[in-house]
């Protein structure tokens, strides 16, 4: 086989799986199943009053994204005059 395909001095297993069989098998570990989409990074930046707190906002955004929101992190916090009197510039990811 090694040969055939011209690996050269590059270790090779070669290895046959009855895949009905391991199907049927069932494991004492954990599998999780391979998403049907890759997975997305998109960052969101909200502007919010002084008063709020930032796990407030996390839980928001956790709630109203679903199952499809597995992580939320506040990563800044932005203060100056675009943002307002007593107001915050969050950006999330």
């Amino acid at each position: 086989m090694k040969e055939k395909y011209e690996f050269g001095a590059l270790p090779v297993i070669v290895a046959e799986f009855d895949l009905d069989a391991m199907r049927r098998m069932n494991p004492t570990y954990g599998i999780k199943p391979v998403a049907d989409v890759p997975p997305v990074l998109e960052d969101i930046a909200v502007i919010v009053d002084e008063s709020v707190l930032a796990d407030r906002v996390e839980a928001l955004i956790k709630q109203t994204g679903g199952k499809i929101v597995t992580d939320v992190r506040l990563f800044d916090v932005y203060r100056g005059e675009h943002s307002g009197l007593a107001k915050s510039h969050w950006p999330i990811v």
